[in-house]
């Protein structure tokens, strides 16, 4: 590494005589090894987005890694992308077939902006694990991504050995009300940035996850508004389903469900209309909502010891 301070114009002299001396002809291969390491560095980068079309006019982006039996697929939450799970991502794909998928509307799939239902995104990760032909599969969703895994589950339309519901439930009896609706909707259509940076901060209060909060928060913004306002708003939407829907789904599902939440473990009996036999609860103390970035490494061993407790489960 250069030492600025003691870096002056002579040593800068040495350095181009000594440079523009090296034999022209090498300091040309020496440019074709760069370029092409860079293009294939490039094509490789580009390799791992596979593109599926889940409707007609849906497109959903994803990445696949690794080649094993096992798969997990992981499912980002509300304005996120499926480059939130890059840590888990590198650590699982050694010994999993590991798959990360942008909802529709949100990271490089195509910007739907009418259906944005659970439902029509739970459809989305049907499609993208059918096309691949997974049948060992876990699901891992992070925040509303927890209730898309929730939902793919309760359709069985593909195989699954379970599904991870990561800082989304406490419990079943999450209601919000017309008013706090309305208040959310108004925030969200006048002061969109704003909510999206308070929301953030809130999460992240220690100063050691501030460039972290502030990598979010970016992210976050580059989903468009409408997309943001329309996933929450609706029929079958974010509030609609938590409000309606999450205690028949959790009814119907008959597969092992882990709930790994950020700071304590939701207590079982919260969870009154599933099978109590199928529920593993897990936390990591003292960690914020977006724990699979901020504490990567002790996540990753959870979710290994919830995936070993599947296989128990099923036995």
């Amino acid at each position: 590494m250069v030492n600025h301070q003691n870096y002056n114009k002579h040593d800068n002299l040495v350095y181009e005589r000594k440079f523009t001396s090296f034999p022209l002809k090498n300091q040309f291969l020496i440019y074709i090894v760069i370029y092409l390491f860079v293009s294939v560095a490039s094509q490789t980068i580009n390799a791992e987005t596979k593109i599926l079309s889940s409707s007609e006019k849906t497109q959903i982006a994803y990445e696949i890694h690794g080649d094993n039996d096992r798969a997990i697929v992981f499912v980002h939450g509300w304005l996120c992308n499926r480059s939130f799970w890059k840590d888990q991502i590198k650590h699982f794909a050694n010994d999993y077939t590991v798959v990360a998928i942008d909802l529709r509307g949100h990271g490089q799939s195509s910007s739907e902006i009418e259906n944005l239902s659970i439902n029509a995104f739970a459809q989305d990760v049907i499609a993208v694990t059918a096309s691949l032909g997974l049948s060992d599969v876990t699901l891992v969703g992070h925040s509303l991504g927890g209730l898309v895994v929730l939902e793919t589950a309760r359709l069985n339309a593909i195989n699954l050995q379970g599904v991870v519901l990561v800082d989304e439930l406490e419990g079943e009896d999450l209601f919000y009300s017309y008013f706090y609706k309305i208040g959310a909707w108004l925030m969200l259509k006048f002061g969109y940035d704003g909510v999206i940076d308070s929301m953030v901060e809130e999460l992240y209060r220690s100063p050691a996850t501030h460039d972290l909060a502030k990598e979010i928060s970016d992210a976050m913004k580059e989903t468009r508004p409408v997309i943001g306002i329309n996933s929450l708003f609706g029929e079958g939407h974010y509030f609609d389903y938590i409000n309606n829907n999450i205690s028949e789904a959790l009814e119907d599902v008959s597969i092992p469900i882990g709930i790994f939440n950020a700071g304590d473990a939701p207590l079982k009996h919260n969870f009154y209309n599933l099978n109590q036999e199928l529920l593993i609860t897990k936390s990591i103390p003292n960690s914020s909502h977006f724990l699979m970035m901020e504490q990567s490494t002790e996540f990753n061993e959870v979710l290994e010891s919830i995936l070993e407790e599947f296989k128990l489960i099923l036995k």
